[in-house]
């Protein structure tokens, strides 16, 4: 696409923004921005040049995909509100290492992230239930959704600790789960996982700690607790990398 195509989509959002803005019936406070595949792609972008959100919902959308200055890598270090980044086993689009990469480039903001095991890339991204949970806890001001820190290995073992986990209602938490996946990616050319390809076994926890024991084999891997029968996922991880 041509460079102007993005300047004018990223200019056209900031004014939408500013209009929105003006009306006097609007809490200026409590809007964020939402959006999924490109929508979340653009609400990356335009929350690094507009700091007048009070939070970000993308679905599914990573940087490092598009040789142009408007590229969420360029400019998420930038956003200070909360974030909630959505992705899919499966994603043929944006993959799940460069979704990582975006997550780790947001220096200034907090992000929870949720990568689910069974829907696929579509607009139900802008309507999945965790984004209602995030965005009403973040603009009435309740606390955040869990997070899962960084993940420690120490040989076989993975863990994690639960961050905010005492902002949220505890009689909702299910169960821990370590997700991973023992082959390179298959689908398109070796760049994305299959669905098939991802095995489940599972985690422990206790209190605000996750712990799991690695399959030998392992290439990628990451943890999620279910809260409300919705995930919050730790760091994507390649461990054939390490």
């Amino acid at each position: 696409a041509p460079l102007y195509s993005y300047e004018d989509a990223v200019a056209n959002i900031i004014r939408c923004h500013s209009l929105l803005r003006s009306f006097p019936e609007i809490d200026t406070g409590k809007i964020g921005i939402v959006g999924a595949s490109w929508g979340g792609f653009f609400a990356l972008t335009v929350a690094g040049y507009d700091q007048r959100f009070k939070c970000v919902i993308s679905a599914y959308a990573a940087g490092f995909w598009q040789n142009t200055p408007f590229d969420p890598k360029n400019h998420v270090m930038n956003i200070t509100a909360p974030v909630l980044r959505t992705a899919v086993v499966n994603e043929l689009n944006f993959p799940l290492p460069h979704w990582q990469e975006t997550v780790d480039l947001t220096t200034k903001a907090e992000s929870t992230l949720s990568i689910d095991l069974a829907r696929g890339h579509s607009n139900v991204g802008l309507v999945w239930p965790i984004n209602f949970h995030f965005a009403d806890m973040v603009l009435r001001q309740q606390g955040l959704l869990p997070k899962i820190g960084p993940p420690r290995r120490t040989g076989d073992t993975l863990e994690a600790t639960v961050v905010n986990i005492g902002q949220i209602d505890q009689g909702k938490l299910g169960d821990a789960e370590l997700h991973y996946a023992t082959s390179a990616p298959t689908a398109r050319d070796g760049r994305f996982y299959e669905k098939d390809q991802w095995k489940r076994t599972p985690a422990e926890r206790t209190d605000g700690l996750l712990r799991a024991t690695v399959p030998a084999g392992t290439r990628a891997c990451f943890l999620n607790l279910f809260w409300n029968d919705l995930p919050i996922s730790s760091q994507f991880l390649l461990l054939d990398k390490e």
